[in-house]
């Protein structure tokens, strides 16, 4: 039986509305079009009708793309999970201590206790532009056991929780969620970017042994540590491709649409292996070259920035603790296609590094061809992480037999008896969203299941 999952991935460059279809083998990518963003700076929503301009083209092609499926109804996308971002998040850290009095005597620790724990880290004091996003334990303490991932069925006295907290401003949530309402859509979950990118691109084993990803997006380069399955650590550097084109547009003095071409078909990483003598003629429209630019000096602009890039998010690792434990760098996002982005991130950090782009095990290769580039990584990522916080959810399918598009499908066999598609449409949407919870119990079962998994 099958689920829909529906995401929109708001991003500086580019806006991405994709619809994944959740099966037993695995997750198929049914719809997905992307088109050019406006009103989108380093991440931040601050042109709310510009940003619905961009998305509306989207969802119409790919609402397009579903109801030419076959044997399908009707249908228009409403409930969709979302990427946020935005230059100005931050980690903090923060604990908790419980004692665990009379009344939990011969009891063992349940999960109702360890989230609500999770929940009073939720009201940690932050300033009032700002709000907490994500909140993810790192380990727990029970009595003498020291540095617990998993405490549910242990027993003790006393919990000390340590957690990694994830502010945002809170006017980037309020920018996106008026974006989407004003699209029509309903907001399922927020999801931090980098997580839901790390998502698609990441295995599991780099997960566990340690890594540094790099999203270098357009008008931002995402960064997330992972080490022994749990997030470690999340920053975003306020500047991506884009800041390597507006480099280019005034070392090479050309206009930023050229300067993105040359970066894109000229480019490279790597000064020291472009052509001492070589030109790249810049033509106008009647093909006659106006400019000619050094290839030297494209190259040696290209790697400053991204030498930059590089080392900001090594200093990130060294800023998480966690510099000596991570040895392997993953780069995904639409700038990791650049020219000798491996070679010189392997020079500058003596680590392992891998190119990536969306297509794990969970991700079914007759999904569309369209998500198999880095630049696809988050949302391919969201639709993942949709598909595993349904799980938690009672299967709407076996329930209610409704989907994102809040109506009713034809697995129902008393609705298909009956020829009724939508007398109960409402009460279905009700209910499932009475059934909805919080990102934060989601991320602590992905990583629990992944922990059971491995032990398995």
């Amino acid at each position: 039986m099958s689920r829909y999952i529906a995401a929109i991935d708001l991003g500086t460059a580019k806006v991405v509305s994709i619809v994944g279809e959740v099966t037993p083998s695995g997750v198929k990518i049914i719809g997905y079009h992307q088109a050019p963003s406006q009103g989108i700076m380093r991440g931040d929503v601050v042109n709310i009708q510009k940003v619905i301009d961009s998305l509306n083209p989207t969802l119409e092609y790919v609402n397009e793309q579903i109801n030419t499926m076959p044997d399908t109804t009707p249908r228009k996308i409403k409930d969709v999970y979302v990427g946020i971002s935005g230059h100005n998040l931050k980690c903090i850290e923060n604990t908790i201590h419980r004692n665990r009095d009379n009344s939990f005597n011969k009891q063992l620790i349940s999960e109702d206790e360890v989230q609500t724990m999770i929940e009073e880290m939720f009201n940690t004091p932050v300033a009032s532009t700002e709000q907490i996003l994500h909140v993810i334990p790192q380990s727990y303490n029970v009595d003498e056991q020291i540095g617990c991932k998993e405490i549910v069925g242990m027993d003790g006295d006393s919990i000390d929780g340590k957690y990694k907290i994830f502010v945002g401003k809170t006017s980037s949530a309020t920018h996106t969620r008026s974006v989407l309402n004003r699209a029509n859509l309903s907001i399922k979950k927020m999801i931090l970017s980098p997580i839901a990118s790390a998502e698609a691109v990441l295995t599991e084993d780099e997960k566990e042994l340690g890594v540094l990803m790099i999203d270098i997006g357009a008008g931002t380069s995402d960064v997330i540590i992972y080490y022994d399955h749990i997030i470690r650590h999340i920053a975003i550097i306020p500047f991506g491709g884009n800041a390597i084109s507006m480099d280019i547009r005034q070392t090479c003095s050309v206009s930023f649409k050229n300067a993105e071409l040359l970066k894109r078909q000229q480019g490279s990483c790597l000064s020291e292996q472009a052509p001492q003598n070589k030109h790249i003629g810049i033509k106008d429209k009647m093909g006659n070259i106006t400019q000619e630019i050094p290839c030297k000096l494209l190259a040696a602009t290209i790697e400053a920035r991204v030498c930059e890039i590089i080392a900001t998010a090594l200093h990130e690792l060294e800023k998480s603790g966690y510099k000596d434990k991570v040895k392997n760098i993953v780069i995904t996002g639409g700038s990791s296609s650049l020219n000798h982005i491996q070679s010189l991130a392997k020079e500058i950090s003596k680590m392992n590094v891998r190119l990536a782009m969306p297509g794990n095990q969970n991700i079914l290769n007759t999904s569309l061809n369209d998500i198999y580039k880095p630049a696809a990584a988050t949302a391919v990522g969201l639709i993942l992480l949709g598909a595993a916080d349904s799980k938690n959810e009672p299967q709407e399918s076996e329930l209610e037999f409704t989907n994102i598009w809040g109506e009713k499908t034809e697995d129902d066999p008393a609705n298909a008896a009956s020829g009724n598609n939508t007398n109960n449409s409402a009460n279905g949407k009700k209910k499932k969203q009475e059934k909805k919870k919080g990102f934060k119990f989601s991320l602590s079962d992905i990583f629990k299941s992944t922990a059971s998994d491995n032990e398995a």
